[in-house]
């Protein structure tokens, strides 16, 4: 009998860094979840954010909203991807500003918004969370760029001074200037480091809630995973919508070595990663795991796998779960990420698929494991 596999209740974000753990025993044919990501044609699906690489469905795609804390660039990226898409990104700024910095009025904004959102293919960038339901409950997916402050504030801090120095025009006519943007209330550095951390909680709530069901959440925790989920849609087979010829590489299969238990992602794979902590090699009989995270939805598990809960680095409760007959290690869930399972690379059919995109807890990593040079690399969990 099919059965679904219980959820752990959700714990204050904890990081992947128990990734290659386990997850709370299922019993035969549990359904799991393997979100959308892979290589399509020569792309490498990579990144390191909730969701990356392309989704299984070019649908997934078709009306999409760019949301993070101010300074992370997401006009950019909605620019960038409505490029790769073959479509028009249109900012919420412009909208929603009059002449002078004069907000429009409400009703005006709401107007102009479901005109943005009228179509059935679109990018839409930014926060504003008056007209959220109307533009969430249209949408088809959520890119979340969930960048560091660090990163946030650096980039903040390189725009505002091009935009202070060359009074660049924005929309509207309005332009920032050295007084606006330093010693103003209205200064948008000051807006970054009163914003970010309730922004970020509030965005990480949203996701949780689940309120629209009908969301793909793809999360970017580095500019460079939103560079590789752009190259990996550039790369898609010429001639074909991003997205297009996922159905070549499903289903995804992989299973333990005796055979006794066998599992079946219904669409590609997630992001990828090395975790270098001391749980993971003892686990692996290794210098690190492989782990692949996918989320609970469309992963059926046949046979009954045995189950060890261990506190990880975080203090919580991770479960990993392997075949009791042979031993292989399987599977990894971790109560902060009730909506994620991690996968062993080790245990799929076709190892060609995995394409790490960081490393974790590099702080315990062994003198002599050197994975590679060119992933980035976060010394605990990745923040």
């Amino acid at each position: 009998m099919a059965m679904r596999l219980p959820l752990v209740a959700a714990a204050p974000a904890a990081s992947i860094t128990e990734a290659g753990g386990l997850l709370p025993a299922f019993s035969s044919a549990t359904q799991l979840a393997a979100i959308t990501l892979a290589r399509v044609g020569a792309a490498d699906a990579c990144g390191a954010g909730r969701d990356h690489a392309v989704p299984a469905q070019p649908a997934d795609l078709a009306r999409v909203v760019i949301v993070g804390t101010s300074g992370a660039g997401k006009t950019t990226f909605a620019e960038a991807l409505a490029a790769v898409l073959g479509g028009t990104a249109q900012d919420l700024d412009p909208l929603f500003w009059g002449p002078d910095w004069t907000p429009k009025p409400a009703q005006v904004f709401r107007q102009l918004v479901a005109q943005a959102i009228a179509g059935e293919r679109w990018v839409v960038a930014g926060n504003y969370a008056d007209v959220r339901g109307l533009i969430w409950s249209r949408a088809s997916c959520v890119i979340w760029l969930n960048y560091s402050f660090t990163v946030v504030l650096w980039r903040s801090l390189k725009r505002t001074l091009y935009r202070a120095s060359t009074r660049k025009p924005l929309w509207h006519g309005n332009a920032e200037s050295f007084r606006r943007s330093f010693f103003s209330r209205d200064s948008i550095l000051l807006w970054v480091l009163t914003t970010y951390a309730r922004r970020r909680r509030n965005y990480a709530a949203l996701r949780a809630a689940g309120e629209f069901a009908q969301l793909r959440w793809i999360e970017f925790r580095h500019p460079r995973e939103a560079q590789q989920f752009l190259q990996a849609l550039r790369d898609a087979a010429p001639g074909q919508p991003a997205g297009a010829g996922m159905s070549a590489l499903l289903p995804v299969t992989g299973g333990c070595l005796c055979g006794a238990i066998r599992y079946t992602c219904a669409s590609p794979l997630g992001p990828a990663n090395y975790c270098h902590c001391a749980d993971c090699r003892r686990v692996t009989g290794s210098a690190f795991n492989i782990g692949i995270r996918v989320d609970v939805a469309n992963l059926q598990v046949a046979g009954s796998p045995s189950a060890f809960v261990h506190a990880g680095g975080s203090g919580q409760p991770v479960t990993r779960q392997f075949c009791g007959d042979c031993g292989s290690p399987l599977f990894t869930l971790h109560p902060a990420r009730p909506e994620s399972i991690w996968l062993r690379a080790g245990t799929l059919d076709n190892p060609d698929l995995v394409r790490p995109a960081y490393e974790a807890w590099t702080s315990s990593k062994v003198p002599w494991a050197h994975p590679s040079a060119d992933l980035i690399r976060y010394s605990r969990n990745r923040q």
